[in-house]
């Protein structure tokens, strides 16, 4: 990373004359103590400053300072001070963000993962000269992430000129900002009366000098009302300062006094070595002079700072000195900022005065930081303004422009960038350096030029990262093995496995834990693709909501994975339209692979949405006759598949053909992401040609590979284009429950599909949620000090995976509230689940998602369920012992009793649904098997719970009728005429008839 300039993290030094303000000092304290933000915006010279000083002084709590200045702009650099500036409150900080910027994470994302690795300890962040990123979009959005992110525990103390527009959402800080201006920074009479004395100007009435600032601080300890330009404003917003600086300050100064002050306007301190190095003679002894005189400024030791509105006074008089001289004095502050590290500023400076060359041989020197960071438009602007030449001469600028390159998503200009550095580090003599060398390749690989990647990786210098580019190009290539992928780094290259993982269908290794939390960070639009290909789609929609707040932009992202969530939701207009909207950057992308994905999404599309089989048709043709798509096993794959499924609507014998293709290339592969979904629509092809064994083989390969895939989601939007493969299957093989699920959910449309059963021998944590509110550790209840802890964990249970996003947590929790006291509870409901899990289940936060890992979770109410679901599918009167025993836990147990909150209510409505229809089938069960006692009981339980279910009041009817007690019968009719009668509306012609039939 770049050198930091501690000057800019340090606490500065107070002026040299501070008035006690005991009043200012208690409201800041207080507001700190009381808000997680708060924001001090006035005018120049009102006392910002000096104000958070004395309030850093007088706190308990440990302080950080960060004065942001022009440079600051660029989001990646200001994420490096930031870190820089809470790395003594975070060890590793620098680091953290440094690799999780190299792997292409959004800076608001990475401001955001900063925040939630800090400790939850008091800490007070000060933030000055936040005017300075005003009209930055991306640097407000860094800084707003590192707040809504941040800690209960950490404060935030802004200081600014003016407004800022920084997104405080309902996760951080509604009605947490505390506001401090220019009217309460102002004097009062007494304050003025004290600082005017202090400045032995005892014969100024203090009335006179606030009446005449309306108590600007500067404009009373400058007495600046004494300029004749003077425009009364209140708090200064029309100061005078400019003028009176120039009749009052400056003509009482030496031309060297001045001179000094002018010439050392670049600089944001002075010290006397530096001033010398800029051509000033003698500037110890003149900076002693300064010293004695009454000027708007600030000594650390013997460094003067000038008070940003004095600095700015001086630079607009450096600005009138003649070009020759501005430049000889950028030139030697560019010199002497080279000489101390400051490579950025001092490019800048080398540039400002115009020496391309030497800002060129200096910017090389850190512009690969720059790139790495993210802050592509700075690294744009420096190679744009260095000459062609030396650039392409340069294997660190080139390296530069392939970096971002990346970033804008040009992968064919990466590759040719490619080739050139590749000549440049020959030419040099050294070998690639492995982190450079693993970019490189994945250019090379994008646009298929495999041979060249693996020369490539061949001239590089040993490294896991050419480990893993390595063993992916191998894996891509024909006849690759999934199996023989090069473990992970902990370091940027595991991006490249994350992506070969989904392109496998390996998707519970993109919701496992995380090597890293940047690891985490960067798998982001990896696990929103996995959630969708999973069927879980409101948590892929949360978490890709998330996403986009969190600044992740990408084509692929909008194109692929959002495009796939819409389909998937049935919102095809918005899958369109984002389609159409990104479509032209990616066919811009000089990437084969991407370009030839693109038309596949194009063919799936108007496949899936319109059933357009000639856009289809077309789309599909270009990925045929393009000549990458033979070297490039997933589009071939991806063409077969949707191929025959466009065939399978025209011409059986062609589609047979295709999807053998298909499946074959998937199987041979190892790759089973659309496995499922080719070998259903095989399935129906098989059949068609009249081998039905071979249909119920490729039926029997899409439910292996989609329960190794941990999910029947994509099996069964397949089933529902061709419903006849699960008919069919279960004719075959009728014992088979889970093709009797599959069958059911297919054909029934809003039956719940069976889940994937869980791998046995994982361990499990059980939760007690019906009745007593427990944890079941060991066969010991264990009870967390917090009850929404049973909450969160009975929550968590239902979901396929126990993982959700901060956001429906605190939905769940706390029906939708989402300010600070919220999010802060919920952080102690996490720390107190955490104090209770047993080894080897843990709980960790991946970006904004909570989960639970190391085995399964099960709850009292779940297991309800599923009792429930599996006897719903026996067709028999074997169900009834299954149906009763679930019933009968179920019996005046309550969920979370003590607890109420939208989503118990909700929960408890969908288990009493569930138990009221077990209640009825069993109830007929037992009818039907002569059982009429137990009838009687099931449905003398059911109408007392729903009198408005006339279905059971008949069964009811009938049993009283079986069992001789026809004056039963009649009562049961009569309570159901009662009933019914409640809501204005009478028994059905079927219940009529019925106590006729009955009473014959």
């Amino acid at each position: 990373m770049a050198m930091i300039i501690k000057s800019k993290l340090r606490i500065p030094a107070p002026p040299a004359r501070v008035i006690e303000r005991s009043r200012v000092d208690r409201m800041l304290l207080e507001l700190v103590a009381g808000h997680p933000v708060v924001w001090v915006s006035a005018s120049a010279g009102s006392g910002k400053t000096t104000a958070a000083i004395e309030a850093v002084r007088r706190t308990d709590r440990p302080a950080a300072w960060l004065t942001l200045d022009s440079s600051d702009r660029a989001p990646g650099r200001l994420l490096a001070y930031l870190a820089a500036a809470l790395e003594p409150h975070l060890d590793g900080a620098v680091g953290l963000v440094e690799r999780t910027l190299a792997t292409g994470t959004p800076h608001a994302e990475t401001a955001g993962l900063l925040a939630d690795s800090l400790p939850e300890r008091p800490l007070l962040l000060v933030i000055d000269q936040l005017e300075q990123i005003a009209d930055a979009e991306t640097a407000r959005a860094v800084l707003s992430a590192l707040i809504r992110y941040a800690p209960p525990t950490l404060r935030f103390l802004l200081i600014s000129r003016r407004e800022i527009d920084l997104e405080f959402d309902s996760l951080a800080l509604t009605g947490g900002v505390a506001a401090v201006g220019d009217r309460q920074l102002a004097f009062t009479r007494e304050e003025a009366a004290l600082a005017l004395e202090a400045l032995d100007g005892a014969a100024i009435d203090p009335d006179t000098a606030i009446r005449v600032t309306g108590g600007w601080v500067t404009g009373v300890l400058f007495e600046a009302w004494r300029s004749v330009d003077h425009i009364y404003g209140s708090g200064g917003e029309a100061d005078p300062l400019n003028g009176y600086l120039a009749r009052h300050i400056m003509s009482a100064l030496t031309f060297e006094e001045r001179d000094l002050l002018v010439t050392t306007a670049v600089m944001p301190e002075v010290a006397a070595a530096d001033a010398e190095a800029l051509g000033v003679q003698e500037a110890g002894r003149i900076l002693a002079q300064l010293r004695a005189k009454h000027l708007p400024v600030s000594w650390q030791g013997d460094v003067l700072q000038a008070h940003p509105r004095f600095r700015e006074y001086l630079q607009t008089l450096f600005g009138r000195r003649n070009r020759t001289d501005q430049l000889r004095v950028h030139r030697a502050y560019a010199e002497l900022l080279s000489e101390r590290g400051e490579l950025e500023e001092a490019t800048e400076a080398l540039l400002a005065a115009g020496m391309v060359d030497r800002a060129a041989a200096v910017g090389e020197r850190v512009i690969g930081v720059v790139a790495s960071r993210g802050d592509s438009e700075q690294a744009l602007r420096w190679l744009a303004a260095f000459r062609p030449e030396r650039v392409r001469a340069s294997a660190q600028l080139s390296h530069a422009e392939l970096l971002v390159a990346v970033a804008r998503e040009r992968y064919g200009d990466g590759a040719e960038l490619t080739d050139r550095l590749r000549e440049l580090y020959r030419e040099e003599g050294v070998p690639i350096p492995s982190r450079n060398a693993a970019l490189m390749a994945w250019c090379y690989m994008l646009t298929t030029r495999f041979d060249d990647g693996f020369a490539l990786l061949d001239e590089a210098e040993p490294g896991a990262e050419v480990d893993i580019a390595r063993s992916v190009l191998s894996v891509e290539r024909p006849g690759g093995d999934y199996g023989k992928l090069a473990p992970p780094s902990g370091g940027p290259a595991d991006a490249l496995l994350l992506r070969e993982h989904w392109a496998h269908g390996r998707l519970m290794r993109l919701l496992g834990p995380s090597l890293s939390p940047w690891v985490a960070t960067v798998n982001r639009p990896w696990q929103i693709a996995a959630l969708r290909a999973l069927g879980r789609l409101d948590e892929a929609l949360a978490l890709y909501e998330e996403a986009l707040e969190a600044g992740w932009r990408s084509s692929w992202l909008t194109a692929s994975v959002f495009v796939d969530l819409m389909m998937d939701l049935g919102r095809g207009e918005e899958a369109w339209r984002a389609f159409e909207e990104r479509r032209p950057q990616l066919l811009a992308s000089g990437s084969d692979r991407i370009i030839l994905l693109t038309e596949l999404q194009e063919a799936r599309l108007a496949l899936r949405l319109d059933r357009d089989l000639e856009r289809a048709r077309k789309a599909l043709l270009r990925v045929a006759n393009h000549p990458a798509t033979e070297h490039l096993m997933m589009v071939s794959e991806q063409l077969e598949l949707l191929q025959g499924l466009v065939w399978l609507r025209e011409d059986d014998a062609r589609a047979l053909g295709s999807l053998r293709e298909a499946v074959e290339m998937m199987v041979a592969a190892d790759r089973i992401l659309d496995l499922p979904t080719a070998a259903i629509y095989l399935s129906e092809a098989e059949w068609r040609a009249g081998d039905p064994e071979a249909g119920d083989r490729a039926a029997d390969l899409a439910l292996g590979a989609a329960r190794e895939q941990g999910s029947y989601h994509g099996m069964l939007q397949a089933l529902a284009d061709f419903p006849g493969v699960a008919v069919r299957r279960l004719d075959s093989s009728p014992g088979d429950d889970v093709w009797r699920q599959l069958g059911r959910s297919v054909l029934e449309g809003d039956a719940k599909p069976p889940q994937v059963g869980t791998v046995e021998g994982r361990p499990s944590l059980h939760v007690g949620d019906l009745g007593r509110a427990v944890i079941v550790v060991d066969g010991a209840e264990v009870r967390p000090r917090l009850g929404k802890s049973i909450v969160l964990l009975s929550f968590l249970a239902t979901l396929e995976q126990p993982r959700a996003p901060r956001s429906r947590l605190l939905e769940v929790l706390f029906d939708g509230r989402a300010d600070e006291s919220t999010r802060a509870y919920l952080r102690q409901v996490l720390n107190r689940v955490r104090e209770v899990l047993p080894p080897p289940f843990s709980l960790d936060l991946q970006g904004s998602v909570v989960a639970i890992d190391g085995g399964r979770l099960v709850s009292d109410s779940t297991q309800l369920l599923t009792r429930l679901a599996e006897a719903a599918v026996i067709e028999d009167a074997t169900a009834l012992p299954t149906l009763l025993e679930a019933l009968g836990r179920a019996e005046e147990l309550v969920l979370l009793p003590a607890i109420e909150t939208e989503w118990i209510s909700e929960r408890r409505a969908e288990i009493g649904s569930a138990v009221g229809h077990a209640r009825q089938r069993a109830a007929t069960l037992a009818y039907e098997a002569g059982e009429y006692a137990t009838a009687d009981a099931l449905c003398r339980a059911i109408v007392a719970e729903d009198p408005y279910r006339e279905a059971s009041w008949r069964l009811l009817m009938r049993v009283r009728a079986e069992l001789g007690d026809e004056d039963g019968m009649v009562a049961a009719y009569r309570a159901c005429q009662e009933a019914l009668g409640e809501i204005n509306a009478g028994p059905a012609p079927a219940t009529e008839k019925l106590l006729a039939q009955l009473r014959r």
